[in-house]
């Protein structure tokens, strides 16, 4: 009986959970001063194949969300989170991504 008690606790403990926002991670890079726009995108089933290929990973969702980062009017930066399923568990990354197409941080 015991064993069972200790196998579910630490199952429910192994269970995923957000560890920060989407906007505490972009003000976590960007400061607290940036305005911060977010939008959902609905791709269509054409544009979702050509993002999946180019990415080269399975297609997935063709829902995205979107952010954009600006600050004095001025974009800094792009986001998007990806969400999928990693393993039987829900999984999100948040790419940050420059004006000029570069990178900047993975949340």
């Amino acid at each position: 009986m015991r064993f069972i008690i200790l196998t579910l606790l630490l199952i429910t403990a192994l269970q995923a959970k957000l560890l920060v926002t989407p906007f505490d991670a972009i003000h976590a890079v960007y400061g607290k001063e940036v305005e911060i726009e977010k939008k959902n995108v609905l791709l269509t089933i054409d544009k979702a194949e050509a993002v999946y290929k180019k990415a080269e990973m399975p297609t997935g969702s063709k829902i995205f969300r979107t952010f954009t980062v600006t600050k004095e009017a001025k974009p800094l930066a792009y986001a998007i989170l990806v969400s999928r399923v990693v393993r039987t568990k829900d999984a999100a990354v948040l790419y940050m991504i420059s004006p000029k197409g570069v990178i900047e941080s993975v949340e």
